[in-house]
């Protein structure tokens, strides 16, 4: 599957975190992860004009310690297809000890991601 955006992944004990140059989206879970990274591309407006993007998210195993890697096979790279709303407004809310992005509803409409499978 060919990738409009690639970004590493790595989890710091208490939320997934996707790091990218531009900007950085965490969750407490996947899905809130996906979320947050779709308000993160509206606000980066990287791919002005799309409403589908596929970001590659490649885990980053220098985030745990090297002893136990050889039995971290459960970690894993992930594609993940977001749908975005371009009218989509964004609000602080507070993850983990640190302050994030969240899409904020406007008429019902949210942005919403699908995952394409995993290695």
């Amino acid at each position: 599957m060919q990738a409009d955006l690639g970004v590493r992944l790595i989890h710091d004990g208490n939320c997934w975190i996707a790091c990218h140059p531009v900007f950085e989206a965490q969750g407490r879970d996947l899905s809130e992860l996906d979320l947050n990274l779709a308000g993160c591309l509206e606000r980066a407006r990287l791919f002005p004009g799309r409403t589908e993007i596929t970001v590659f998210m490649a885990f980053d195993f220098g985030c745990i310690p090297i002893w136990i890697r050889q039995y971290a096979y459960h970690y894993f790279n992930r594609h993940v297809r977001l749908t975005l709303n371009p009218g989509m407004e964004c609000s602080e809310h507070v993850s983990g000890g640190t302050i994030g992005r969240a899409p904020a509803r406007r008429g019902g409409a949210v942005a919403t991601a699908a995952v394409e499978g995993t290695p």
